[in-house]
């Protein structure tokens, strides 16, 4: 998914939107974050947060948030342009 919306941005302008807009929407952007500017899975949940309150809404999704990143941070050593 991420890799998509890193490729539809170099397009243009993008939106992202779930059902309210604040769980998984916030959870795609903060893995985003993380993929694209290499921060901590903590950091990019507070931005998202602080961008739009309420955003990545129960325990559950701010630990996919943390495996996402447990996933895609080692490749960043063998893979620079992931």
């Amino acid at each position: 998914m991420v890799k998509v919306l890193a490729f539809a941005l170099s397009e243009g302008k993008v939106a992202i939107h779930s059902h309210a807009g604040l769980g998984r929407t916030g959870v795609l952007v903060a893995c985003y974050l993380i993929y694209t500017l290499r921060c901590k899975p903590t950091d990019a949940v507070a931005y998202v947060r602080n961008k739009r309150p309420g955003s990545v809404q129960t325990k559950s999704q701010v630990e996919s948030v943390q495996g996402f990143a447990q996933f895609v941070v080692p490749m960043f050593i063998v893979f620079a342009n992931v």
